[in-house]
């Protein structure tokens, strides 16, 4: 089977999924992004130990394999020395940033199972491993988006509030290689590290808005109004990858 991506798309987005629990569909359908801030994904983690829903390498500098020593003030005279498996260097900055969490499929994802003169019908072509652990870790709801619309409603949303917002997919890093740009940047580029998470997250394929206008030590709900011709199907998470086709025209 062909990949969509052999065809002539690249990496735009074609379809968004918001994985969720049954008891939210309907909310999120009115249109209401529920957002917890970073430090409630950090705190997860670290108060569950589960991996994959928290993440304590949240917006984080992370260095591995350190080697401490402390000096007397003023001199070369040694005092003390350890060493540490992984820092994390982490910004109060951060912490209280509202953040939304969706999941975006690109042409990558998908593989041509049919062509006619104007579209390709497509369907998922994922990973076994990744699928599992979606399934895994996701809620047990799949929410499908027009990712167009869904990002015209949010920007509509922020504009007609007037304040800031950022919105772009996450990149993932090996965090337990020391990459020097990577560190470098944490200091020098404040939006990167909120946009930078770990390898192991990347079957995940996040895009994420962050609210930076509605700080916040708890969540923040942003309505940005019904999405009833934005989310175009609701189905069960485990039936995603073997059921849904799209019909993608061609460019």
């Amino acid at each position: 089977m062909v990949k969509l991506n052999e065809v002539g798309f690249k990496e735009e987005i074609l379809l968004m999924i918001k994985f969720t629990k049954e008891d939210y569909v309907n909310s999120i359908v009115n249109g209401n992004l529920y957002m917890n801030n970073i430090k409630y994904f950090v705190d997860l983690e670290n108060r569950t130990g589960i991996k994959g829903q928290g993440d304590k390498y949240e917006a984080g500098n992370v260095i591995s394999d350190v080697e401490i020593k402390f000096y007397k003030a003023g001199t070369d005279q040694l005092i003390a020395e350890g060493y540490a498996e992984e820092i994390i260097d982490r910004s109060n900055f951060f912490d209280d940033l509202p953040i939304f969490c969706i999941t975006a499929f690109s042409a990558n994802d998908f593989k041509i199972i049919r062509e006619t003169g104007d579209y390709y019908e497509v369907a998922f072509d994922v990973e076994e491993s990744e699928r599992n652990r979606m399934l895994a870790n996701f809620g047990e709801k799949a929410i499908l988006i027009n990712p167009k619309l869904f990002l015209d409603k949010v920007d509509d949303f922020f504009r007609n509030d007037k304040t800031e917002y950022v919105a772009r997919r996450v990149n993932y890093k090996n965090l337990k290689t020391n990459d020097e740009e990577r560190i470098m940047n944490y200091r020098n580029h404040f939006l990167l590290p909120m946009f930078t998470k770990d390898k192991y997250y990347e079957y995940q394929r996040e895009f994420r808005i962050v609210a930076l206008g509605h700080r916040t030590e708890n969540n923040y709900f942003a309505n940005i109004g019904s999405l009833d011709k934005v989310a175009f199907f609701v189905t069960n998470t485990k039936d995603v990858f073997r059921e849904i086709t799209l019909q993608i025209r061609k460019k």
